[in-house]
């Protein structure tokens, strides 16, 4: 089911001449959405009530002429029926997700949280310059949805260990994903890469698998893999790459039942694990 809480954001938009800001904004927007908008704020703790009313006050409509120009160019509801569609037909999901166009204020482009106890899909929607990437961030976040479903992803497990080889598997598996369901992309899409940043990875993954390697021992940072690191030569988000590796390498061995296995997985080391066991 699909929520276009954006809509109402625009009402908020078109109240800014005649009425105080905040209380369009409360009017329009917040109360009517408020269970989805404080579960998004309390999952990424970004801003709270205090922040947001701050930053409301500072909205201008022109803050947001791209999102709307990009609305009068396409249906996004269409588009985004057309991409479920095709992730449900490659890996039917046991239950449908709800999904929720937003408009907010340094939004995640796209983000799975939960809402009274289950899973939705929600897009933030004032991140977007062209709806190029929608489709494949769709089918991303449908992998993250499936996870969430699995109870195989965050929130749900807190071992005390490092998150890193979770992340690898999860990033890894929602990558394999989008490029199953919209295989005309070309992977630094898949990965929201430059195509000079793939090329790197490709060219240094010995590299990055030796710091992997030393990460995964204590001896450096996991957050590098997401952030990067100036003094390693690490640019941000490498740690995606190699979790497509892995997750490729453990589907080209395991076929038609790669997806199903992986999401009963808890992370990468899982895989290993079971490589080792059956001699890979």
């Amino acid at each position: 089911m699909f929520h276009s809480i954006y809509k109402d954001f625009l009402r908020f938009l078109d109240a800014l001449e005649t009425e105080e800001v905040w209380e369009a904004y409360e009017k329009y927007y917040y109360h009517p959405h408020r269970a989805f908008l404080e579960s998004y704020w309390t999952t990424f703790r970004w801003m709270d009530v205090r922040q947001i009313r701050d930053r409301v006050r500072r909205v201008r409509r022109g803050d947001y002429s791209t999102l709307l120009a990009l609305l009068t160019e396409a249906d996004l509801e269409s588009m985004a029926e057309e991409a479920l569609a095709l992730c449900m037909r490659t890996f039917r999901a046991p239950q449908m997700p709800d999904i929720y166009f937003m408009v907010g204020f340094f939004s995640a482009d796209g983000f799975v949280l939960e809402l009274k106890e289950r899973p939705v899909i929600g897009f933030g929607l004032e991140r977007f310059r062209s709806w190029r990437p929608l489709p494949v961030l769709f089918a991303h976040e449908y992998g993250h949805y499936l996870r969430h479903l699995w109870r195989s992803d965050e929130p749900y497990l807190f071992d005390g260990g490092t998150v890193l080889p979770r992340l690898l598997l999860t990033e890894g598996l929602c990558t394999a994903f989008s490029e199953w369901v919209f295989p005309h992309y070309p992977l630094n899409e898949h990965l929201f890469y430059t195509e000079e940043r793939l090329r790197w990875c490709d060219r240094n993954e010995q590299y990055l698998l030796d710091v992997l390697d030393a990460a995964l021992r204590g001896e450096r940072e996991c957050t590098i893999f997401w952030s990067g690191d100036a003094a390693l030569g690490l640019p941000p988000r490498v740690g995606a790459y190699l979790g497509y590796r892995f997750v490729k390498e453990y589907m080209a061995k395991h076929g038609d039942g790669a997806i199903s296995a992986l999401l009963e997985l808890r992370d990468v080391t899982d895989m290993w694990d079971e490589q080792v066991t059956r001699g890979g």
